[in-house]
């Protein structure tokens, strides 16, 4: 079998090679080697050629040698010398695209053999096969061993793509759309108090398993799976076809924080550090937390995103000149979290978001397109449940499947309305709060006073005393911390703001530790730098602020 991949972008090189073979066996764990004459090659069974000409990438790859070659159709001065000189065919009166048809024969020739291109392949024994084909304004020619049938397939490669995207019937939306499930995991009160407000009506509140109730177990699980399928079955969506929704959130003040709803490929993402994908994670993952979630997700029809990704675009280019369509939703969100309003990006509008998309992304500092902002455990868990599905699927399945994208919403890490706040710590279990101050003080060479050191501070029953800390093990304080929390025994929650924290800590057995407020500024580049934060080192507002359950998406 030979697949032709072609695209009339201009991706790099490597990339498109990984996304062809991809697409060709299912497999993303290619080690691309080089041959002496510096032919590219696998090691495998499998074998790709690629080659690129003004406007024009392709790569075809089989299950056997090959080589291919493009040209765009121009004029060529002095082509039967050229020919002559290379391939030692003598012709007369060559019109400028039978030369080009000769040329790429030729040079997919040089491709199979891998040969330098003053060595004439013609004199090989073998027996070889070229087909030579026009695609639009291009010629292009492959070089295979036997005549087989060339399968072309348009390639895209983008980072964002668009989504079937599920929108509710619902008559009350402010009751449909509830809080990211890991906010306010410390304060049951809060999701008592939604439950009450929704009552029996339709809402995400019945789709999604709040972290403050994971102890209640499987029989949570298997009841949101049921109603995510009612729903469904009963018509309750609003399907929007190979779109994108451009949000605008209404925070408090009348802030507007601007983002726009797509999806992702999962195999453009890693969470694990140092690992240079398009989509890294931000802070250390916790990997005892992704099985609870996965357990959560494996059975699901449906995703609802809470994740948000950031995108370093400090011209604005890309969020702040969408043009949208119709508007979708429009209401108040419940518990003080502000106003939402969406529009639907679909056809040329969604085509053109599209192609900048791409054009930002070839030019993103180390490959790094997109940071995830808030919601990576969540994001942890769609990568790993696809990786878990991908074993039972075709090669086939496995290019289209509904759970290999994830719906996130992408934001400008420049927009002016984006703030990043701490993640605090709160810590359970302490008998003796001042013992545990002193221990604190003693072991990490704390003082109360400015001695240059990283500054937290420590709350309890009331009282905040200022801590720094002369005995840093991370670059940030709240690296210090955690890994000092990590040695102990302690249960720790992660809180968003401080008035929660001080109320937290007035439990007879909780103390608070409150953290400075991140720099975004530098967050693309640390991440560059330094693979990752410290885990729940940021969040992208308070707890009000994060996001709210809207869209819904198949994975099943």
């Amino acid at each position: 079998m030979i697949k032709l991949y072609y695209t009339f972008a201009n991706p790099d090189s490597t990339e498109f090679i990984k996304k062809s073979l991809f697409l060709f066996s299912g497999k993303n764990d290619f080690i691309i080697k080089r041959t002496k004459n510096g032919k590219p090659y696998t090691g495998g069974t499998i074998y790709f050629s690629l080659s690129h000409t003004d406007g024009l990438t392709v790569c075809v790859v089989s299950d056997g040698e090959i080589g291919i070659d493009a040209e765009k159709i121009r004029t060529v001065k002095n082509k039967e010398k050229i020919l002559l000189r290379f391939t030692g065919e003598k012709e007369q009166k060559l019109t400028d695209v039978d030369f080009l048809k000769k040329w790429t024969s030729f040079e997919s020739r040089v491709k199979y053999f891998g040969e330098k291109l003053t060595v004439c392949p013609n004199a090989k024994k073998e027996q070889i096969n070229v087909q030579t084909i026009s695609m639009s304004e291009y010629i292009v020619s492959i070089c295979s061993q036997k005549k087989e049938k060339i399968i072309k397939e348009k390639t895209d490669m983008a980072v964002f793509y668009k989504a079937d995207i599920l929108l509710p019937k619902a008559e009350d939306l402010t009751k449909w759309s509830v809080v990211a499930c890991d906010q306010y995991t410390s304060q049951p009160e809060y999701w008592e108090k939604a439950a009450q407000l929704v009552g029996g009506c339709p809402s995400t509140l019945n789709l999604v398993y709040p972290e403050a109730f994971l102890s209640e177990g499987d029989a949570r699980i298997e009841k949101i799976n049921k109603t995510m399928q009612s729903y469904c079955d009963n018509g309750l969506f609003n399907l929007y076809k190979n779109c994108f929704i451009y949000v605008e959130r209404t925070l408090s003040g009348g802030r507007v924080r601007k983002g726009i709803v797509g999806a992702v490929d999962l195999e453009d993402y890693d969470f694990h550090k140092g690992v240079k994908s398009k989509i890294r994670a931000t802070e250390g993952t916790v990997m005892e937390r992704i099985p609870p979630r996965v357990k959560i997700r494996e059975n699901a029809p449906l995703e609802l995103p809470h994740v948000m990704l950031l995108v370093d675009d400090e011209e604005k280019l890309l969020i702040e000149n969408i043009k949208k369509g119709e508007k979708v939703y429009d209401f108040e969100l419940m518990a003080n979290g502000g106003h939402l309003e969406g529009w639907v990006v679909d056809g040329e509008n969604a085509d053109s978001f599209s192609e900048n998309v791409e054009k930002f992304a070839k030019n993103a500092p180390d490959g790094l397109v997109f940071a995830v902002g808030d919601g990576n455990h969540s994001l942890a868990t769609a990568k790993t449940c696809w990786e878990n599905l991908k074993p039972s699927l075709t090669e086939e399945e496995r290019k289209t499947h509904p759970a290999r994208f994830c719906l996130v919403e992408i934001e400008n890490i420049h927009d002016d309305v984006l703030e990043f706040e701490p993640i605090h710590r709160i810590v359970f279990g302490i008998e003796d709060k001042d013992a545990f101050l002193k221990k604190i003080m003693q072991e990490l060479e704390c003082e109360p006073c400015d001695n240059g050191g990283q500054h937290v501070v420590f709350v309890a029953d009331g009282k905040k005393t200022d801590l720094y800390i002369a005995k840093m093990s991370s670059p940030l304080a709240v690296g210090t911390i955690q890994k000092y929390l990590d040695s102990l025994t302690y249960e720790v929650d992660y809180i968003h703001g401080e008035d929660v924290v001080e109320k937290l800590s007035n439990d007879k057995d909780a103390v608070g530790f409150l953290l400075p407020k991140p720099e975004k500024s530098s967050l693309f580049e640390t991440v560059i730098k330094d693979g990752a934060l410290p885990r729940k080192t940021f969040s992208m507002g308070e707890a009000n602020e994060k996001r709210y359950y809207m869209e819904a998406k198949r994975i099943k």
